[in-house]
């Protein structure tokens, strides 16, 4: 029987009857009894009758201890109380450039600690590009180990462009988005009017050796880094401001290829999810898009720039393209006739042992190519080296260093689409050309065989592209 309610002397011999003791007769002013409670606040787990002078003592440090327990537990829920109503202010320092990745800085308190949520408080210089409260969630965040850790479900996309490109649905832009989105298109089209040389290089007109011909090219602009996923997720955005629901269907990147090209081969899930959207790649070349998404890249970066030159009354310019593999080569080259690769005098590492070029660092002797994967694996131990050149996947467009034209990572990282022109027959096919990430060394050449087969039209993730401008 149980009785709710302020516990009686009566209560306290049933409850000792009941919890404690298989005896006929219970009191607690009985001595026997008090020492049976005694050895049980002192953690004893069994339980014997004794008799004694120091019963009395015994039970009064047993009643101390149970006392100093009931004490300490009262400061701890105080204490966990006044914890969890506390807000912990993280000062953003997100930068609204491109060229730095934002980094949230945590708490240099190290003691353990639990917020309700993360507010930012940005800098004057910076309030325009701080990240909004409301974007990161409520759920309490708990904080171990002396070290501020956010699950990567709270980090948003990027500083601004936080909605996430996905294959099943069309997203609804915010009003802060829209407006940053815009303020970058025209970024990117100054670039081009002022022919800025950190991104664009003139290749200037001559002769050069490729592919068993001599070949004459006229000059023309090119990029100095691949096409960036900030940059292409700026050209999705405002075909959606546009209303270019279509084109933007057409264009966008099929994010799942990181794991259905490599099934049972890597654990590409966190690509899947983060590659495209995730602001640490705002500067990691766009992959996993069809050649028609690049060439409608092409397309609307023409049709912006000779927008804005017309309403200023210039010159218009000429189209952006898709690359001959012959105006490529000559890029690559970097003012040499001929050559294997893109790096000075052809070498792989400088002298220091240092890696010039992202690739499958696989002798060809120590791996073998697999039909069902569609590339190159290693035999041995030799795999760890896919690590040594400072990246396993892709690396940053401005990674290593640029060849004479200032033009990075031609030789590795992504290969590029580009046009081959077999000029016996006459004829133009679709084609890439450079290596990539995953490509062995064979395939680093300037003048190797196409690698990827039926995957030059994409998307994957091992593809890329750089647009080129014939001069006037």
């Amino acid at each position: 029987m149980e009785k709710k309610g302020p516990l009686s002397e009566n209560d306290i011999e049933k409850m000792l009857k009941m919890h404690f003791l298989d005896l006929e007769h219970v009191s607690p002013k009985n001595e026997t009894t008090m020492e049976i409670v005694a050895q049980h606040v002192a953690g004893k787990k069994g339980f014997a009758v004794y008799s004694g002078s120091g019963l009395s003592t015994f039970f009064k440090w047993g009643l101390f201890t149970l006392t100093i327990a009931i004490g300490g537990l009262a400061v701890y829920f105080s204490n966990s109380t006044e914890t969890e109503n506390k807000t912990v202010e993280v000062i953003s320092t997100i930068p609204a450039s491109e060229e730095n990745p934002p980094i949230i800085s945590p708490d240099p308190d190290p003691a353990p600690k639990q917020i309700a949520a993360l507010q930012f408080v940005p800098k004057q210089n910076e309030e325009k590009n701080a990240i909004p409260s409301d974007s990161l969630s409520n759920e309490p965040i708990e904080f171990k180990n002396e070290r501020v850790k956010i699950p990567t479900n709270e980090i948003k996309p990027s500083n601004f462009q936080r909605t996430i490109i996905e294959e099943d649905h069309i997203p609804n832009l915010s009003p802060e988005e829209i407006k940053e989105t815009q303020k970058f298109k025209k970024k990117m089209i100054d670039r081009v009017i002022k022919r800025d040389k950190n991104y664009y290089a003139l290749i200037p007109s001559g002769t050069i050796s490729f592919r068993n011909d001599t070949v004459s090219i006229q000059s023309f602009l090119i990029r100095t880094h691949e096409i960036t996923n900030l940059e292409y997720r700026t050209f999705l955005f405002d075909l959606l401001i546009q209303g270019k629901v279509e084109d933007f269907k057409k264009a966008r990147p099929v994010h799942r290829m990181w794991t259905d090209r490599f099934v049972k081969a890597a654990y590409n899930e966190p690509m899947e999810k983060n590659y495209f959207s995730h602001p640490a790649y705002d500067l990691y070349p766009v992959v996993n898009i069809t050649r028609e998404g690049a060439k409608l890249f092409c397309d609307w970066l023409t049709i912006s720039v000779n927008e804005t030159l017309k309403k200023k009354e210039k010159p218009l310019m000429n189209d952006f393209r898709l690359p001959f593999d012959s105006e490529w080569a000559m890029a690559a080259y970097g003012g040499r006739l001929h050559g294997n690769l893109s790096t000075d005098d052809d070498h792989l590492k400088n002298e220091k042992g240092c890696y010039l070029i992202n690739f499958s660092d696989l002798e060809e002797v120590n791996s073998k190519y697999d039909s069902t994967l569609k590339y190159w694996i290693p035999t041995n131990n030799d795999g760890l080296k896919m690590m040594q050149d400072g990246a396993f996947h892709t690396a940053r467009t401005d990674s290593y260093n640029p060849n004479k034209y200032g033009l990075y990572c031609m030789s590795g990282n992504v290969s590029e689409m580009v046009i081959r022109f077999n000029r016996k027959e006459n004829k133009k096919v679709p084609g890439t050309i450079g290596g990539s990430w995953l490509s062995p060394e064979q395939f680093l050449r300037i003048e190797a065989p196409e690698e990827w087969g039926s995957e030059v039209n994409g998307p994957s993730p091992m593809i890329g592209f750089r647009p080129v401008m014939t001069i006037r």
